[in-house]
């Protein structure tokens, strides 16, 4: 059997990541690969396997958690290193840049020109969430405004000053906004919430928000996001517009043809690609931007974005044929062993 380790930020309530674990489960294990998800590399694990995929898209700028010895072996290429869907957009560890060097494949979500440690062998390429099945066709909305708040943005008390300032300035320009779209239609906004772990939760945000507002109500739907595809593309089809601070906020709208507005705090959302919505600054953010943008993205076609899933197909072949054949290589090496 044909085992390959994918290390990320899996299973930590993440949506995006866990519609990256879709995408890889759905492709691999139709070619015959067992994945098996870890947030740490051991050197027994490493023994144990055929390769090691880093995924996920904000992985790069921490120092992996990988043993010494399974560091060792990664290094001198004794099993194949992949990186797949990562996001170029912010500094890159040291760990990472060494093995990003040897690795077989970057492929990065990241439009160019891309940092000079990226190797060669790089290559960029929508997100890999574009390869899960999409709805037929964009359904007229029945819902008004759908909201994707992110706790990232939330300052904790030891954080910089600037931060605790672009926040509440935020909350008070983004709640008078949602007060305003309400004088004008009789539906109701809703929240859709991307993450939940021990230490991050978008409802805290959505709290702030909603409780800066002058017609805040109870009554605001607050949706916990489904674990599957489907299921929560039909609820972002449903809306008018999306407003998202969640990246994969962005590539879900466009995968349900929603028409949206990305509140930008980090690289990742401004330089999403594709992208056909309208952007926002989050740093120096004001009503009157995101009442402009709104009104816009109010009056745009519902198209979806589609990407040519042979780009994927493309990928994953590549990667279980090299797989496939280093692991096929050492069995006939073992065999002819003394």
């Amino acid at each position: 059997m044909t085992t390959i380790l994918v290390y990320g930020w899996f299973g930590r309530g993440n949506t995006g990541d866990e519609l990256m674990s879709e995408v890889l489960c759905s492709t691999f294990i139709s070619r015959g690969i067992t994945l098996k998800f870890v947030d740490h590399v051991s050197a027994h694990e490493l023994l144990a396997s055929d390769g090691l995929i880093f995924g996920g898209g904000s992985i790069l700028l921490d120092r992996p958690s990988i043993d010494g010895d399974a560091l060792n072996m990664l290094q001198k290429n004794f099993r194949p290193t992949f990186y797949v869907g990562v996001g170029l957009e912010t500094s890159i560890n040291d760990v990472h840049q060494s093995l990003m060097a040897i690795a077989r494949v970057v492929i990065t979500r990241s439009p160019s020109p891309w940092p000079s440690c990226c190797p060669p062998q790089t290559y960029g390429m929508p997100d890999l969430v574009y390869a899960l099945a999409q709805l037929d066709t964009p359904s007229p909305a029945s819902k008004g405004l759908l909201v994707i708040p992110n706790v990232e943005v939330v300052p904790r008390h030891f954080d910089p000053h600037w931060k605790h300032v672009s926040w509440e300035s935020f909350k008070n320009e983004f709640s008078q906004f949602l007060d305003d779209v309400l004088t004008t239609t009789t539906m109701n906004h809703t929240f859709l919430l991307m993450c939940k772990n021990d230490t991050m939760d978008d409802s805290w945000a959505a709290s702030e928000i909603i409780a800066r507002m002058r017609k805040r109500s109870t009554k605001f739907e607050v949706l916990r996001a489904p674990t599957d595809s489907l299921p929560l593309m039909n609820i972002i089809k449903d809306h008018s517009v999306v407003i998202t601070q969640r990246y994969h906020g962005i590539v879900l709208a466009q995968m349900a043809g929603v028409p949206h507005v990305s509140i930008d705090h980090h690289d990742k959302l401004k330089f999403a690609y594709p992208k056909v919505g309208m952007s926002v600054p989050y740093h120096g953010f004001s009503k009157a931007l995101i009442s402009d943008a709104h009104n816009t993205a109010s009056v745009s076609a519902r198209e979806q974005v589609r990407v040519d899933k042979h780009l994927y197909d493309n990928l994953i072949d590549a990667i279980t044929q090299i797989v496939t054949q280093e692991r096929t290589a050492r069995d006939e090496q073992t065999r002819g062993s003394p």
